[in-house]
């Protein structure tokens, strides 16, 4: 509650208070402090909880990845991703996303490439437009380009109006203004007004 109402300070006051804590607790903690920016303490209080003998579940490898992300932590984030199987959970959608994110967000965007190629699952709406935003952030519309056809084939276009526009918004920033035209046409087909 605390963390919610931006209140690390009290929050963290309440936890370290706790005569017991446990991977929920933990959790919480540390995903307040991802969220209102204190990466740094997030980290810490991840090993500390580690140290304490606390196994993390997929939620805390969730918000400590998003801690990384905030804070640009790639070394980090990358140790993070990797321990998840280590301690003997399955990677999820999120967690790639988070990498994907993390990657784009300090314009490493080939490498945010090969996260999404070495997936155990299909990438999602929000893993693609994760991707495609940080090309365009990073000016990268070559990459975005390579794969914007597999994107439109596997996005549900229901859901995928965002996606389509940020796709059409590449190319015509890449130049490619009949790849522009061929997405907006589809986009108009699929909803016309």
């Amino acid at each position: 509650m605390y963390a919610k109402c931006r209140s690390i300070e009290s929050a963290t006051r309440v936890f370290d208070s706790m005569p017991e804590r446990n991977i929920m607790t933990w959790t919480a903690l540390i995903c307040g402090m991802a969220r209102l920016g204190y990466g740094t303490e997030a980290l810490s209080r991840f090993e500390t909880m580690r140290k304490e003998g606390i196994r993390p579940n997929e939620v805390t490898f969730t918000r400590i990845l998003h801690a990384c992300v905030d804070a640009g932590l790639v070394e980090e984030g990358h140790r993070f991703f990797k321990m998840i199987e280590e301690c003997g959970l399955e990677l999820r959608i999120q967690h790639y996303g988070c990498m994907v994110d993390l990657y784009g967000k300090v314009g490493m965007v080939e490498e945010a490439y090969d996260v999404i190629k070495e997936m155990k699952l299909k990438p999602n709406n929000v893993v693609w437009t994760s991707f495609l935003s940080a090309c365009k952030e990073n000016r990268k519309f070559e990459m975005a380009e390579k794969v914007t056809e597999k994107v439109l084939n596997d996005v549900k276009l229901e859901h995928g109006d965002g996606i389509c526009s940020l796709i059409c918004e590449l190319y015509a920033l890449g130049g490619n203004l009949d790849g522009a035209e061929r997405v907006r046409k589809l986009i108009l087909r699929d909803h016309p007004t």
